[in-house]
């Protein structure tokens, strides 16, 4: 099949989707991009298939770090109508993740006492977990909620339990002030004061939009790797027999060890 051969702004006109739109993508991994010829960039119906998922895929409410992920599930040898459609979901599960309203009556099932105890429920909406809209509840992280839910499962008293969420709602707090004082302090003010051209602007919007989708990896992975280290100071204890043999063979995280994929390659 003959592949058309368009400049940026031509596929912008195709596809309605802005130039600087197209930057962005290719920016955070979700476009590829195009092939040079000379100085100018020519992009072709393959670009213009991949637009056309990264809607249908926004529209469903994924992010682009959600996409992103999807559409290594499908170069990885999915077909990628088997990605937008019903498995979707479960391969942008571990990067992307939606908010969802609850009825009262459903977090009780989660959690008792969590919307009926004043003192629990001040608890859960102060650290973020849950949120009152209209007649629900709004749970920003399923997975959190879960993790609440597992651990009074296991014995543990509710309000112990929701120490975890206290304590990742702190450090995320931490975390997006420090990165907000970065981008105000030491970009959004250096280029304002240099007049902020429309290439610069263009550079600083693709810039927020990419750190935050790598802000959201680099906290999993982070977390992930603290929880590993953590169990692993359990374990150093006197008298952790039994803890290490229940420990030793669990493994939070999975490391990706390119130089050995560079020696066979």
């Amino acid at each position: 099949m003959t592949q058309v051969s368009m400049t940026i702004d031509e596929l912008a006109v195709r596809t309605g989707v802005a130039s600087r739109t197209i930057r962005e993508y290719q920016s955070v991994g979700v476009l590829r991009p195009p092939q040079k010829v000379g100085r100018v960039g020519r992009y072709d119906d393959d670009h213009v298939r991949r637009l056309d998922a990264i809607a249908q895929l926004q529209q469903r409410g994924y992010s682009l770090a959600g996409i992103r992920d999807l559409f290594d599930a499908w170069e990885s040898g999915r077909s990628l109508t088997a990605v937008i459609g019903a498995d979707a979901g479960a391969v942008a599960s571990s990067a992307d993740e939606r908010p969802a309203v609850f009825s009262g009556e459903q977090l009780e099932g989660f959690v008792s006492g969590i919307t009926r105890r004043r003192p629990l429920r001040d608890k859960a909406v102060r650290c973020g977990l849950i949120e009152k809209v209209g007649d629900g509840w709004c749970v920003r992280s399923q997975s959190l909620l879960q993790l609440v839910a597992d651990t009074t499962a296991m014995g543990v008293k509710a309000d112990r339990a929701l120490d975890v969420a206290v304590a990742l709602a702190d450090a995320a707090a931490s975390v997006a002030q420090r990165a907000t004082e970065l981008f105000i302090d030491d970009i959004w003010r250096q280029h304002a004061d240099a007049g902020c051209p429309d290439d610069s602007r263009d550079r600083i919007e693709a810039y927020v939009r990419r750190s935050r989708a790598m802000l959201q990896r680099a906290a999993s992975s982070t977390l992930i790797g603290a929880v590993e280290r953590a169990y692993g100071a359990a374990t150093e204890v006197p008298a952790a027999d039994d803890l290490r043999d229940l420990l030793g063979g669990l493994h939070v995280g999975v490391v990706d060890d390119h130089t050995t994929k560079e020696a066979t390659a």
